[in-house]
């Protein structure tokens, strides 16, 4: 979903109270919300009520919200926020490992050898990125997969653009190591280095 058209949705929301364009943001940013919650709160159940608060605040918000540049930043920004608030509410300093995060294949299969294919391409991916650090990880995610720019991610997770720099780096690296050791297989190799880099 690009800019355009959550900006439509957020309009329907203003003007008609519309519901449907309401569960629709809701449906796109919502595992990815718990996803950077965990990142604070150890507890699926606590990052599923701070993600729930987000929402129930953006839906009271929304006669007065108007067009937000950017809603991913917005959206990061208050579920960070309202993570820290519980943090400190109840003194917990735990963190969550984002170890359940993985990469969608998004490949298309119209025979059986293109289906041999994209079973040998997803298990090379998981097998790469599961050596990806944690952390690395949720920034890859906000970078690559939720369009984020350097800056608004290092705000989000509270550290410096050159950390983020750092961790997309490392990232690409380990993922390009773990490719090359698929040279026997050229059409792989080819997809894979296509998927990761920039």
């Amino acid at each position: 979903m690009n800019d355009g058209q959550i900006n439509e949705l957020l309009a329907k929301m203003r003007k008609f109270e519309d519901l449907k364009a309401f569960k629709t943001i809701f449906n796109h940013f919502y595992s990815k919300l718990i996803a950077v919650s965990r990142i604070y709160v150890l507890d699926e159940f606590y990052a599923e009520e701070i993600v729930s608060q987000v929402f129930i605040k953006l839906w009271e918000s929304r006669k007065t919200i108007g067009n937000i540049d950017n809603l991913h930043g917005y959206l990061y920004v208050m579920t960070k926020r309202l993570s820290l608030n519980h943090l400190r509410d109840n003194q917990f300093n735990k963190a969550y490992t984002m170890d359940h995060l993985k990469i969608p294949a998004t490949i298309s299969i119209s025979n059986p050898e293109e289906s041999l294919l994209n079973e040998e391409l997803v298990s090379i991916i998981e097998k790469a990125y599961n050596k990806v650090p944690p952390k690395a990880k949720i920034v890859y995610q906000m970078v690559k997969e939720d369009g984020l720019k350097y800056k608004e991610v290092a705000l989000v997770l509270n550290i410096s653009v050159k950390t983020v720099e750092k961790h997309v780096g490392n990232v690409l690296k380990i993922m390009r190591q773990e490719i090359e050791k698929y040279r026997t297989n050229a059409d792989i190799k080819i997809v894979l280095l296509n998927l990761f880099i920039p």
